[in-house]
């Protein structure tokens, strides 16, 4: 019976832990030796900018007269620490663990390029980051209008040109280390890029007019302006064109590099304008009568405070009869007042020509 028992029960085998392959330990160890770097080095960040913030509290409450000037450059590096992204930490994390563990060959280079890319893309945010802040910067340090309206037509066009260059060096050496072969790739580009430039030569020539545009400043944005056939305010300058705002209400685009090309008048600058107004008489008016006219329209141009008389003078005597020239200034930039000036010098002259029986040998001419 005992032996019975014996045989229905095998003999017990002593408990063990079971074992795991190399390869599952490895990456166990690896992961969390990554996530321990990872988040020293997100609390050394931290830290840094707890420090940094504290220090900056104690330079604002010494600095009595509130300049902004010394919490310039720590509130850029606060921005630039806190825009690091979490997966450049975990990549370096990776490639310091990676370094320290048994992993094969092919492994430890895929691990060491990730980091590397990563840099490169964190480097290319921050990169565009400063030529963002430092346009911003200068805009608002401009002390008078026109510098800052000038400041603000540059900014667009050069945060695009520099994101365009930042991002072409970080496409070219990521490629690079990624081993290919770039000398190869920039002449091919070279060749190709001369196709490519005749069949965007218009996109060019007007990227290269924003740049005489910005560099040469013939008008700013808010300029009033007068091109061919067109009047208004300059109300958006782009990289590829330019937006007017017409006095009539729509909005005109034009190429930047039409419009350089154009006669174009800037009223930005004008303080005052010449009115030119002609008047013809009868042939047979008498002589007195025309200095009677002559002393009547200068005595009109003088009555007005808006108004400084240059000259009033018989100009021609033709068979269109005899020509009365008046040119006066108007002590405003408004096209309004000018106007309105020069439809009140009209109806005087007609109402005074009617009053003395003064025969017009035509329409006036403006």
């Amino acid at each position: 019976m005992s032996l019975m028992i014996l045989k229905n029960h095998p003999p017990t085998v002593p408990f063990s832990l079971p074992v795991f392959p190399d390869w599952i330990l490895t990456s166990v160890l690896c992961i969390v030796l990554t996530l321990l770097i990872a988040g020293g080095l997100q609390l050394l960040i931290k830290l840094f900018i707890f420090g940094l913030n504290q220090e900056m509290k104690t330079v604002t409450a010494a600095n009595v007269s509130g300049d902004s000037e010394p919490r310039l450059l720590p509130n850029l590096l606060i921005e630039l620490l806190e825009s690091i992204h979490p997966g450049l930490l975990f990549a370096i994390g990776l490639d310091v663990a990676s370094a320290l563990m048994p992993m094969p060959y092919h492994w430890v280079q895929i691990i060491h390029t990730i980091p590397l890319l990563i840099l490169l893309l964190q480097v290319g945010y921050w990169g565009h980051l400063l030529i963002k802040r430092g346009v911003h910067f200068y805009v608002n340090s401009r002390s008078t209008d026109s510098d800052r309206l000038t400041a603000e037509t540059i900014q667009g066009p050069i945060q695009v040109m520099g994101a365009l260059l930042i991002w072409s060096v970080i496409i070219l050496v990521a490629l690079s280390n990624l081993g290919i072969n770039v000398t190869a790739l920039l002449t091919g580009l070279g060749i190709g890029g001369v196709a490519v430039a005749l069949a965007v030569q218009n996109i060019l020539s007007d990227l290269f007019a924003t740049l005489s545009i910005i560099l040469d400043k013939p008008f700013v944005v808010g300029d009033p302006i007068e091109l061919d056939q067109f009047v208004g305010s300059i109300q958006k300058i782009g990289v590829k064109s330019t937006r007017i705002q017409s006095i009539y209400g729509e909005t005109i685009i034009i190429s930047n590099a039409d419009l350089l090309k154009s006669r174009l008048r800037n009223y930005a600058c004008l303080q005052e304008r010449r009115m030119h107004l002609k008047y013809y008489l009868h042939l047979k008016t008498l002589t007195s009568t025309v200095s009677e006219l002559i002393e009547f329209i200068e005595s009109q141009v003088k009555s007005q405070t808006l108004l400084r008389c240059e000259r009033v003078s018989v100009v021609e005597i033709s068979t269109q009869g005899i020509v009365i020239e008046c040119v006066y200034w108007v002590l405003s930039a408004d096209f309004t007042e000018a106007k309105t000036s020069q439809h009140q010098m009209n109806m005087a002259v007609l109402a005074f020509t009617e009053k003395h029986e003064i025969n017009l040998a035509s329409q006036v001419a403006i």
